[in-house]
C-alpha cells in the first residue's frame, strides 16, 4: 500500500514574510495554534491556508504568491460563478466573480 503524506514547508516567518506588530497579533496566534516554536518547524500548505483564513495571517498570502508566482495570482477562473448565501449574484448585470484580467465591474449607485 502506497500512502502519501502531505508535503511540509517551513513556516513563512522572519523578516521576509512577517513584519512584527503590524497584523494585530494574527501571525503569532497562527504559529501558536499550529504548534510552531522553532524557525525550522514545518507545516502543510493546508495548515498555512487555515492560518490565512482563521487568524488573517498576512504572511501566508505573501509566501504563496512568492512560491506560486504572479501568474497564479492573476490567472483566475473562466466562467466561475459563486452565488451569495441566498443563491443569487450580488446585483443585476454581475457576470462573474473572478476573471483572467482580474477586473471587476464598476458599480455606481442608481439615480
Amino acid at each position: 500500500m502506497n500512502s502519501t503524506r502531505p508535503s511540509r514547508y517551513r513556516c513563512p516567518s522572519g523578516k521576509r514574510w512577517y513584519l512584527p506588530n503590524t497584523d494585530g497579533g494574527a501571525h503569532p496566534k497562527a504559529l501558536q495554534r499550529l504548534g510552531v516554536t522553532e524557525p525550522d518547524d514545518t507545516v502543510t500548505l493546508e495548515q498555512m491556508v487555515t492560518a490565512m483564513i482563521q487568524e488573517s495571517d498576512n504572511a501566508v498570502p505573501d509566501y504563496l504568491r512568492d512560491r506560486l508566482g504572479d501568474a497564479a495570482a492573476q490567472a483566475g477562473w473562466d466562467d466561475l460563478e459563486v452565488p451569495t448565501l441566498n443563491g443569487s449574484p450580488p446585483r443585476p448585470g454581475w457576470t462573474g466573480w473572478v476573471s483572467r484580467a482580474a477586473t471587476f465591474p464598476v458599480w455606481s449607485p442608481r439615480r
